[in-house]
């Protein structure tokens, strides 16, 4: 985390108005209090602030989608948000499957191919 201090805020700030002079147009604030990111938004006008753990002042925000959905199964971070859990809903897809194909139930008739009647007819009395 950085921005601990008023002197590394306005350090902060100096760097985010430095590369709004050298043309930026993005800043990304990551990891920051969410004060900090509220007065480098306000200070460094012109250019649009992208954040990760920086608060809501900013002008949006960054959620990795593989975070937003869980679809790592690890404990987020403090920072995350959990829409969905798609990690639960694999987890539960994977198991069945395998419980299918141990039980023989995978694939079934219909989820196989088969040669026409007649071929097969031939093939099956060629090799029987």
């Amino acid at each position: 985390m950085q921005g601990k201090s008023a002197a590394a805020i306005d350090d902060l700030i100096a760097d985010a108005q430095a590369l709004e002079a050298a043309g930026a147009i993005a800043i990304v604030l990551e990891c920051i209090p969410r004060e900090a990111g509220g007065l480098i938004t306000r200070r460094a006008r012109h250019s649009h602030h992208r954040h990760r753990r920086a608060g809501p002042e900013c002008d949006g925000q960054i959620l990795v989608f593989h975070d937003l959905v869980n679809l790592t199964g690890a404990t987020p971070a403090k920072f995350v948000r959990r829409y969905a859990d798609a990690s639960a809903l694999i987890t539960e897809a994977i198991q069945h499957y395998a419980s299918d194909v141990r039980g023989g139930t995978f694939p079934a008739d219909a989820e196989s191919y088969h040669l026409p009647a007649k071929p097969a007819r031939s093939f099956l009395r060629a090799n029987l």
